[in-house]
């Protein structure tokens, strides 16, 4: 399979730059412990030789980068963060994010023009109930006013002089005919008539029958 070959070629290059590495740790172990033997710089081959193993492990490395980068094994860092009770949480990108913003914006839309429609429709009834309130308020006033003013003409024919309550004042009642002060004065007649014949009853009744034999 190509990837298992990719991955054997990859290994093999990380050992030869580990052997590399490890021949360049002994040939400076090596010169330090010349230098401190003999106390003399070292040789220019010596030196020379060691550039080149540097330069050929860092040309290694390199190629050991570009492969690990071209088979993509290296996994993409996931951000996370911790919360004070100390459970940690995913970041999620940021392309992610701007979708969950425009999914949740979409539906708060959605959400204002129901709750639009849904107060329109009440208002619309609440409208109604005013007027149908507004309407029988006045319906009401205008009921107490005509029996108001029904009971004041009715005592006036009869004689009874009303207290009239401001309230209640109803400055479109018409004055009595003639006609009805002629029977309130008829009505009076036959009281007086009444209360006479009453008094003669009662002198009758207080006469003595003994006193009108003596």
């Amino acid at each position: 399979m190509p990837e298992a070959a990719d991955d054997e070629e990859l290994q093999a290059k990380l050992k030869k730059l580990c052997d590399e590495q490890d021949a360049f740790k002994e040939q400076i172990d090596k010169e330090k412990a010349e230098r401190s033997k003999a106390g003399k710089k070292p040789k220019a081959g010596a030196k020379k030789t060691v550039q080149v193993n540097a330069e050929a492990s860092g040309s290694n490395a390199k190629a050991s980068g570009s492969n690990v980068k071209a088979s993509g094994s290296i996994p993409k860092r996931v951000r996370t963060f911790t919360n004070p009770d100390g459970s940690v949480e995913r970041i999620p990108p940021v392309a992610e994010s701007l979708h969950g913003i425009h999914k949740a914006l979409l539906a708060t839309v959605e959400i204002l023009g129901d709750t639009w429609a849904v107060n329109e429709h009440q208002a619309k009834y609440l409208r109604g109930i005013q007027l149908s309130i507004a309407n029988l308020q006045s319906a009401m006033q205008t009921h107490v006013v005509q029996v108001h003013s029904r009971m004041v003409e009715l005592e006036r024919r009869i004689g009874i002089h009303p207290i009239e309550d401001e309230g209640f004042v109803d400055e479109e009642v018409e004055p009595a005919d003639p006609e009805d002060l002629e029977v309130c004065e008829e009505v009076e007649e036959v009281h007086e008539e009444d209360n006479e014949g009453r008094e003669v009853e009662n002198d009758e009744t207080m006469k003595d029958p003994e006193a009108d034999k003596l």
